[in-house]
């Protein structure tokens, strides 16, 4: 993930990193970098092999829907559905493109139905959301028929603990990514945002 590191000259303590990939340390070992093109493109002098993933084409977002949808009694309404769904937002479709974002809206399409958000914003909204209820159904070990009686619609709706934590992830999300760029914190840091 080179692109989450910060430029190698801002910051001292990613400089390793580049340096390992310049094989100027360790120049025996194997490195495999996965980077958005732009991020990477200095280092490609370095690389012995350079392979882009450019995504979904239509006919390919077609074929996973119809794969995804395998096994569901339902299959044949569910992919019509979201095929019809998809060609009247475009910019759903676009998200689509990429294979996390095709296998979000999918699993979105499969809970919601035909309520599924039409903008990025609330379709990753919603799969946190789901992905959260899903994740605290695991942990309470809640029967699925529990669902309707134990269901949230915001953020809001999450209990004063899971709210808690859930607000440290954000500022760790946000610190890590804004204020202080790194991918590991330690146990101390992590405590500072508890409080």
């Amino acid at each position: 993930g080179l692109d989450e590191y910060s430029p190698e000259k801002k910051y001292k303590k990613t400089t390793f990193i580049h340096r390992l990939i310049k094989r100027d340390v360790l120049p025996e070992s194997i490195v495999i970098v996965a980077s958005r093109p732009a991020a990477s493109q200095k280092y490609r002098r370095n690389a012995t092999k350079c392979i882009e993933v450019l995504g979904f084409l239509k006919e390919q977002i077609y074929e996973y829907i119809n794969s995804y949808f395998d096994g569901n009694k339902n299959k044949d309404s569910l992919v019509v559905g979201l095929r019809t769904y998809l060609e009247h937002h475009p910019n759903v479709m676009h998200m689509c493109y990429l294979p996390l974002h095709m296998a979000m809206v999918t699993y979105l399409y499969e809970v919601e139905g035909a309520s599924l958000p039409q903008t990025e914003t609330e379709i990753y909204r919603h799969f946190t959301l789901s992905t959260l209820l899903r994740s605290i159904h695991k942990r309470d070990e809640m029967e699925i028929d529990d669902e309707e009686e134990f269901c949230f619609q915001s953020f809001d709706d999450l209990q004063p603990e899971d709210r808690g934590i859930f607000n440290c992830i954000l500022e760790l999300a946000y610190e890590a990514t804004v204020v202080n760029p790194q991918q590991v914190f330690s146990a101390e840091e992590v405590k500072k945002f508890t409080n």
